[in-house]
């Protein structure tokens, strides 16, 4: 038998949104971290409903599953070039 889980909608914002768009397929195991919220409310039936979701703030791959390489974007490549000769690396 797996491990016990729960579905919990997270939500990413910002630049991690497009990281994460870029990076992540549907199904893919991944690690989350940030805030985790309970919403609780009623529907039009009556029924009480519960939903979690979580405020990420990082997002990676489950490593132990594969490896996995990412590459820099262009942005952060070149700001670590800055100072250098053309042609050094």
């Amino acid at each position: 038998m797996g491990l016990p889980h729960n579905r919990v909608r997270c939500n990413c914002w910002r630049k991690l949104a497009v990281g994460v768009g870029a990076s992540v397929g549907v199904s893919d195991p991944v690690v989350v971290f940030g805030r985790m919220y309970t919403r609780d409310w009623t529907d039009e039936a009556g029924n009480h409903c519960t939903l979690n979701e979580m405020e990420a703030v990082a997002v990676g791959h489950e490593l132990s599953r594969g490896a996995g390489a990412v590459p820099a974007q262009p942005a952060e490549r070149d700001k670590h070039r800055r100072g250098r000769r053309p042609g050094e690396r």
